[in-house]
């Protein structure tokens, strides 16, 4: 009802709110009314995400008072891998979040030497009935490794890298970040859904709302462009070798066309620009910016120059990072994956 949908809308507004922090720019004591006039704004997406993670321990809550068993994820780790460091702090992460959740977290190192011992640790977890969710920890392989040796079941031909095929060869049923190309689950991956959960709590998007995504990845850029383009947007699709366009039908499908405009041609349209970018190499360009833009940070680098943002950019909503949310988005795709398997359980 309309009623209703206006309750919606003052709730994301008090939700905005509460995410709004006005960073001064120019000196220590500037008036509060100049600074937010003048300077952009940090969005702290904390809140959002304790909200998502309370639904995961009001279900733990629920299981344990059926005195079912423990929810498991399973973290798997190549201890040879190219980013091994970073992938060992992110699953300490997750520890912590699991921990904190009631949810049980094991991990397995392998040495991936050969692809053999880690399809053997996948496929050994797919089938364990206590195993509720599988977290490899990307990239196994280093950038460079040639194409894998293996077809795509779903395509017919080979698989860009071996990461490609090792995501495929986890079950969706047990795919807790939904990269598995079968997509049975129904399952979004867990960085473009973090992104997407911001932009809706905040009531960032609305209908043709434009957006720049400077990342077109399987596993994040594509399907969050998808999704955004679904819900009316016009998306602006960028990697380093073109861009495309994702533009909504009326169905509420989605179409894609080829465009010949420039990354700073989209910037200087959008009304909100997403950085994802695996490169310490590349920078945005905040003269490109336009006024209270919402500017996000999803590259474990910095795309985005801080002190340029902060003070170029009149009335931008500016979001660092968006580790929290994505965590909770994973631990919220667990638990669906853990209710999914239940149901079909009691149909048996």
């Amino acid at each position: 009802s309309a009623q209703q949908q206006q309750q919606q809308q003052q709730q994301r507004r008090r939700n905005l709110a509460t995410l709004l922090q006005e960073v001064d720019t120019t000196t220590n004591n500037s008036n509060s009314n100049a600074a937010s006039s003048s300077s952009a704004i940090v969005l702290d997406v904390s809140p959002l995400a304790m909200k998502m993670r309370q639904s995961v321990r009001d279900y733990i809550q629920r299981q344990n008072a059926n005195a079912n068993d423990d929810i498991t994820l399973l973290g798997i780790i190549a201890t040879d891998g190219p980013k091994v460091e970073e992938a060992e702090l992110y699953s300490e992460c997750i520890h912590d979040a699991c921990l904190e959740d009631g949810i049980h977290y094991q991990v397995e190192r392998v040495m991936n030497s050969g692809s053999q011992e880690m399809e053997r640790i996948i496929q050994d977890a797919n089938e364990c009935s206590s195993i509720d969710g599988i977290l490899v920890y990307y990239p196994i392989y280093p950038e460079d490794e040639r194409r894998g040796p293996y077809k795509c079941k779903s395509t017919g031909v080979y698989y860009k890298s071996q990461d490609d095929f090792l995501r495929d060869l986890v079950v969706p049923e047990k795919d807790v970040e939904g990269l598995n190309r079968q997509k049975k689950n129904d399952l979004i991956p867990c960085t473009a859904l973090s992104c997407f959960e911001i932009l809706q709590e905040c009531s960032f998007l609305t209908n043709n709302t434009t957006v720049t995504i400077i990342n077109r990845s399987e596993v994040f850029g594509r399907p969050l462009a998808s999704m955004l383009a679904s819900q009316g947007s016009k998306v602006y699709s960028i990697d380093k070798n073109s861009i495309l366009e994702f533009l909504p039908n009326k169905d509420g499908s989605v179409r894609t066309m080829k465009n010949n405009t420039t990354l700073h041609e989209c910037l200087q349209k959008s009304a909100v620009i997403i950085s994802g970018v695996p490169s310490p190499e590349f920078s945005l360009p905040c003269d490109c910016i336009p006024p209270n833009a919402i500017v996000m940070n999803v590259s474990e680098y910095d795309n985005i120059c801080h002190t340029s943002i902060m003070n170029n950019c009149n009335g931008v909503k500016f979001i660092p990072q968006i580790g929290k949310v994505t965590t909770a988005a994973l631990l919220q795709n667990l638990i669906q994956l853990h209710s999914n398997a239940s149901s079909q359980k009691k149909k048996r």
